[in-house]
């Protein structure tokens, strides 16, 4: 009969239920028991994964005009995207899906509610 632990991954930050046997205190942090009950029984199920898209410290995302392999590069190593997944992406796509936002300095456009007095 499976029990599934929750826990966060120490290199990538996902939080994903495991089953408790392959828990490994070097590469998984146990996370609150309060909130994260374990769940066992032989109709349990894991619960959905929170994936962490926040850059680990140090890392920082390439610039807007890098290319398609240098994106693939960071979602992959920095972010713990699917390898497979991104080798289909354009350079834009892994842009706007792993990057950081960009304050921007232009207008907003009209029509959307700021130009109201």
């Amino acid at each position: 009969m499976p029990t599934f632990t929750r826990v966060r991954d120490r290199s990538t930050g996902h939080q994903y239920d495991i089953d408790e046997r392959a828990f490994d205190k070097e590469l998984h942090e146990r996370l609150n028991a309060e909130r994260w009950p374990d769940i066992s029984g032989t109709t349990a199920q894991p619960r959905p994964a929170k994936y962490s898209l926040t850059p680990p410290a140090g890392s920082t995302p390439p610039k807007g005009n890098a290319s398609q392999a240098e994106w693939a590069a960071y979602a992959v190593d920095a972010l713990g995207a699917d390898a497979d997944e991104v080798a289909d992406l354009t350079r834009d796509e892994l842009r706007e899906r792993f990057g950081a936002t960009e304050p921007t300095t232009e207008p907003p456009p009209p029509g959307d509610g700021t130009d109201q007095p």
